[in-house]
């Protein structure tokens, strides 16, 4: 296989991993929450076949009952936990040895199978975390009955008040199995790593976030980041060796649900760096947005210092847009697929536009402040259109200028690869230009997906 094939290979099987991985977590929580409700469902019945009048209830009886139902569906839950810790463990071993395999590296026989011991004082830990969380919401229920006998409650209140006890224990169930079974995955996924690159001295890993709503900032900053197999990620500050790094605060673990991928950097990767928030993540969350405008700021000082020549071209590119998902929609019935949804401009093509205005100081050259800011350029563009002419798949963004009666033109290359980049992948950025409006009015040249003139 070329390396082209090789990393699509690569990247189609560890998505399916990733997913496998994440399946298992979801299930675990699944079953935690049936085996909790069903409980609250036993309570609530038991709880209505009480006499009316609370003087009447024989509450060693009641008690006793309850404690039966929290304990059998609790036990279920804990298996339910330690069970997903195995598949769990399983899949991050997978996550490394399979992706490799289908890119033409089989490690199947070369590796000796991973200590269980971590796995196995995981699984400890996490019952008797479990079984906190039964023993707490049985004392919980137990006050709330107590508070009846008294007077102070009435049975009706109490019912109510106990589901929420068994619904706090679901919450905190649940955060047990994101956060110890993902510990699991992450933990088998990263002695598989050090085993494996051994034999493959080219394997590094990368953060990725999770994609969850309300994530961490310092985590999302963190993602794309890319660091040697026995070295720690740098995330808000803090050395993590891993996604939910027992040695990690637990400011940094708890619910953590990133994800530390293998990464083969020979290999075409679909996001070597950070992947972009789509529109609805930033518009939903204003952590995003902030974390979105830090990474703008990334971008504008890594631009300013490649025009200005503080820095030597070395094929290095970054994400400046996404593709709108409406734009992909109208380029497929006309045979078109971007690869993925990235546009990127890399810093040969900053220094070609730069020479552009600095050099041959053409007067049709993009301003400089207009490429230190891309990123909040591109993201609101006044159109984005087909050129009918180009030989190969070419968008063109049409952006406002302020104090220009010109627009910028930013041609992107669907598909495209410059191979003396660092990393190889499409949708890139190659030119620029101011035109005039009637430039682009000519519907033979150009079509309008998205926006207007």
């Amino acid at each position: 296989m070329t390396d082209k094939e090789k990393g699509k290979a690569f990247k189609a099987e560890r998505q399916r991993q990733v997913k496998r991985g994440v399946a298992i977590q979801k299930d675990a929580a699944e079953e935690v929450t049936r085996q909790l409700r069903a409980a609250d469902q036993k309570i609530r019945a038991e709880m209505a076949g009480q006499p009316s009048d609370y003087k009447q209830w024989y509450l060693p009886r009641l008690q006793q009952a309850i404690r039966q139902a929290i304990d059998e569906h609790g036990a279920a839950a804990t298996a339910a936990v330690t069970k997903g810790a195995d598949a769990a463990w399983q899949a991050g071993i997978d996550l490394v040895d399979k992706p490799l395999a289908a890119g033409g590296i089989d490690l199947v026989g070369k590796l000796p199978a991973i200590d269980r011991d971590q796995l196995l004082a995981m699984k400890t830990f996490m019952t008797g975390r479990m079984e906190d969380v039964t023993a707490t919401t049985i004392n919980r229920i137990n006050g709330q009955l107590g508070a009846v006998i008294i007077g102070a409650q009435s049975p009706g209140d109490a019912v109510n008040e106990i589901s929420r006890h068994i619904e706090g224990g679901r919450g905190r169930a649940i955060g047990i199995v994101q956060t110890e079974v993902g510990r699991a995955y992450e933990a088998a996924s990263q002695q598989r790593k050090e085993q494996a690159v051994e034999e493959v001295p080219e394997l590094q890993k990368q953060w990725r976030r999770s994609g969850k709503r309300n994530s961490r900032p310092s985590h999302d900053l963190a993602d794309g980041q890319i660091q040697a197999v026995d070295q720690p990620f740098m995330v808000g500050g803090t050395a993590i060796m891993y996604p939910r790094d027992p040695k990690a605060p637990i400011k940094h673990t708890a619910r953590c649900g990133c994800t530390s991928l293998p990464y083969m950097a020979s290999w075409e990767v679909k996001h070597p760096r950070e992947k972009p928030f789509t529109a609805d993540e930033r518009m939903a969350n204003r952590n995003k947005r902030d974390v979105a405008d830090l990474r703008a700021a990334d971008y504008s000082d890594w631009a300013g210092k490649t025009i200005d020549r503080k820095r030597h071209a070395t094929g290095e590119i970054r994400t400046v847009a996404q593709l709108p998902e409406s734009v992909t929609k109208k380029l497929a019935p006309r045979g078109i697929a971007p690869m993925g949804t990235d546009i990127v401009i890399g810093d040969r093509q900053l220094l070609h536009m730069r020479r552009e205005l600095h050099v041959k100081r053409k007067a049709d050259a993009l301003p400089m402040d207009l490429l230190r800011s891309l990123p909040d350029r591109l993201a609101q563009p006044r159109a984005i259109m087909l050129d009918r002419r180009a030989k190969e798949p070419t968008l063109v963004f049409v952006i406002k200028v302020s104090g220009q009666a010109r627009l910028a033109r930013v041609v992107v290359k669907l598909g495209d690869m410059d191979r003396r980049m660092a990393h190889k992948r499409g949708n890139i950025i190659v030119t620029g230009s101011l035109v005039d409006k009637a430039d682009l009015a000519d519907g033979n040249a150009y079509e309008i997906l998205l926006g207007k003139l």
